[in-house]
């Protein structure tokens, strides 16, 4: 039952519309404010509404709206303007600093081009080329149109069902969903936790969520908290920051009853200095909010426990053990020490079968003893690396947890591993996952679409940034049939004046830098930059297009759309940063700015400087979904031209990118609980390109368990 149920059902439909696409409508639908005539009128002009943001209504969910009185459908028109504008990018106002784009910048001679940009860096950025806009022909293009469906409060409920159960980290959107439907249940949250939540910075973020409520009790604490670091992740998601605890968290005032339960759950573990010392400075800041002190008598292993870290006493921990084994090379001790960590054992596997050598076996039945204790994506992991270990790929890619996915790009120089040693991993890990996904639920006939094999499962969504469509870093979406694509940038100075520049470096099928697009150079390529804008107190944007055709004739292969704060300021310290890209037809037709073109529209908040979000791989006509950040070089000017290496090394990791795809993921659970197809119209379940790789939770919570 929803908590006071009008505004509930408000930030419910704010969820569902973003995520879902799903509206819920209220129960009674008719009214007395209005005739007929006038509300048909006012559904025609909302239905328009919604085509201009790229969306329609589907077949039910228009008959249910042309039921509505007129206040009822002023209240749904209000949701879908609160929504549809903001994430397709709509809610602001684009102005290019030439106006008529891409048309001014194909005209204007570079000279001209060149003493506009002077007069816009002399003036610091108030002179502005007085070009006036012009009339521009309408938009003549038709993209297909996202549907709005009817919602329930049971979606809404599934969703927070599959958001708790899901064993890949929230993102940043998750853990805000998460408090809206929290709040909206209520205490009925408590009875759709599920019995054991497998990610532990997921189960941090639910019971900050239910602290939020004033739903945390020592009782659920008790049922969910099992190690002591699960407490430091709670106290660090109650006060805002990182739950993965990979970024510093600067802890908030707990409430004295609070402390109390804290200090109860961690006094009830079994180990406390060993897992302590882990995360020693954290819990000594910990330790200042907590105030175990005044409850030595009371938790008096918990204070010995902090005592031990204030006074830096040695305590021999697991990882010490575990290095001083590698470094004897003692493999009989090692398997031994590491069945008690199924999950540390599957992550140091590679290096355990090397160590090995020729008795790579015994490593290899004694991890197959505790297979069912690693949890499923990781299992779904090793057994893909061990897969593809012999592949002989020039780079690895890595990316490290946090709040902000900085790629790692290394040369590959793993050492040879036999195939034998592979092939036992790899056939351990795959009876494993038969195993566990023979006691789900059963399928029946499932197709599953050959173009799932061009997306990735999606194991890290933590840093994942805010987006129109979301899908695991490394998938490669099909482009529209449209020749121009156009790149956008919005943002908003910070304290100060903030200076962002939106690039486009291209580069051929070998990876080898050919030319770019930028503030420095704003045509080439049949490619043209909007110009460079270096203030936006009142906000600005950027502009670029470019011709896939044109590029094609030119061997262009690859086009990595980039964005860097030119004045060095992190992203995440703007009001409001965002960019995404558009396909586009007749490139001088509409505004410079439809947000119906609008194919992806993306936040660009993290803590970074350089920003990848997306490559285009235009032989393939595919759009690779990458999502990184770069560091920049504090030594060079922060642009294409300075930090082309990353960028180049990026390009090549990501295209190369090895990982499990999402056709091997649903055919091994067909063969598990089901069986395949090759026509949808035999199936009982159906895993399509159009619609699967988008639903994340459903594919996290339901075939990655």
């Amino acid at each position: 039952m929803l908590t006071k149920a009008p505004v509930a059902l408000a930030n419910l439909n704010l969820v569902l519309l973003r995520r879902q696409n799903q509206v819920i409508l209220p129960e009674s639908l008719t009214g007395r404010d209005s005739t007929p005539e006038k509300n048909q009128v006012f559904l025609a002009s909302l239905l328009k509404n919604l085509e201009s943001y790229g969306f329609c209504l589907d077949r039910e969910l228009l008959d249910r709206a042309s039921q509505m009185s007129l206040e009822q459908l002023t209240e749904l028109n209000k949701l879908f303007l609160d929504v549809l504008p903001k994430v397709t990018g709509a809610h602001q106002s684009f102005q290019p600093m030439y106006p008529n784009f891409p048309m001014d910048v194909m005209k204007k001679s570079n000279v001209e081009l060149y003493i506009n940009a002077m007069l816009h860096y002399l003036t610091s950025g108030k002179f502005m080329p007085l070009d006036r806009k012009k009339d521009r022909e309408s938009l003549i293009e038709h993209p297909s149109l996202r549907t709005v469906r009817m919602g329930g409060v049971d979606d809404a409920e599934k969703l927070l069902r599959a958001l708790m159960n899901s064993p890949v980290s929230f993102s940043q959107q998750d853990s805000e969903d998460l408090r809206v439907l929290v709040e909206a249940f209520g205490s009925d949250t408590l009875t759709m936790i599920p019995d054991s939540v497998t990610n532990r910075e997921n189960k941090a973020r639910i019971l900050a969520a239910l602290r939020s409520r004033d739903l945390l009790s020592e009782e659920v604490l008790s049922q969910h908290i099992n190690t002591v670091t699960d407490v430091l992740r709670l106290a660090a998601a109650m006060s805002g920051g990182d739950a993965s605890l990979a970024e510093p968290v600067k802890f908030q005032a707990i409430r004295r009853p609070e402390r109390r339960m804290l200090l109860s759950a961690m006094e009830a573990q079994a180990t406390l200095a060993e897992d302590m010392i882990r995360h020693k400075e954290r819990y000594k800041r910990l330790g200042e909010k907590l105030h175990p002190g005044e409850y030595r008598k009371r938790y008096p292993r918990v204070y010995e426990a902090f005592e031990a870290l204030r006074k830096d006493r040695v305590v021999e921990t697991f990882d010490r053990k575990l290095e001083m084994l590698l470094l004897a090379g003692d493999i009989d001790s090692l398997v031994k020490l590491l069945k008690g960590r199924p999950g540390v054992f599957a992550r140091r596997l590679d290096q355990l079968l090397r160590l090995a050598g020729d008795g790579a076996d015994r490593v290899g039945f004694a991890f197959k003893d505790v297979i069912d204790r690693v949890p499923t994506p990781l299992l779904i992991q090793i057994g893909h690396h061990f897969a593809h270990r012999r592949e002989h790929r020039p780079f690895r890619v890595f990316l490290p947890k946090g709040n902000m996915t900085r790629a790692q790009v290394a040369e590959n120089k793993l050492p040879e591993l036999s195939e034998t040693a592979c092939l036992l991993i790899e056939g351990v890990c795959r009876e494993a996952l038969l195993k566990r996904f023979a006691e789900l639920p059963p399928l029946g006939a499932c197709f599953v679409d050959e173009g799932l094999r061009d997306f990735t499962v999606p194991f890290a969504l933590r840093s994942a940034s805010k987006a129109l469509r979301t899908v695991a870093r490394g998938s490669r979406l099909t482009l529209p049939e449209s020749d121009t694509l156009r790149f956008f940038l919005w943002w908003k100075n910070g304290r100060q004046r903030t200076d962002l520049d939106l690039s486009a470096a291209m580069f051929d099928e070998d990876f080898r830098y050919i030319d770019v697009l930028s503030y420095y150079n704003l045509k080439n390529f049949g490619g043209h930059h909007s110009g460079d804008i270096v203030d936006a107190p009142n906000g600005a944007s950027e502009f670029i297009d470019v011709s896939i055709a044109r590029l094609r004739e030119r061997n262009v292969r690859f086009i990595v759309m980039t964005v860097h704060s030119f004045t060095r300021q992190p992203m995440k310290d703007l009001p409001e940063c965002f960019a995404g890209w558009m396909a586009r037809s007749k490139p001088n037709s509409g505004e410079v700015f439809e947000a119906r073109t609008v194919v992806d529209r993306f936040d660009l908040s993290g803590d970074t400087r350089i920003a990848l979000p997306v490559i285009f791989d235009i032989e393939r006509r595919q759009a690779v979904w990458t999502d990184l950040a770069l560091k920049g070089n504090p030594r060079w000017v922060n642009n294409v031209d300075g930090s082309l290496g990353g960028i180049n090394y990026a390009l090549a990791a990501m295209v190369e990118l090895s990982r499990p795809n999402l056709y091997d993921l649903f055919a091994l659970h067909a063969e598990a609980r089901g069986r395949l197809v090759r026509n949808p119209e035999e199936a009982d379940v159906e895993f399509t390109v159009e619609k699967t790789p988008f639903e994340l939770e459903s594919i996290t919570s339901q075939y990655m368990t």
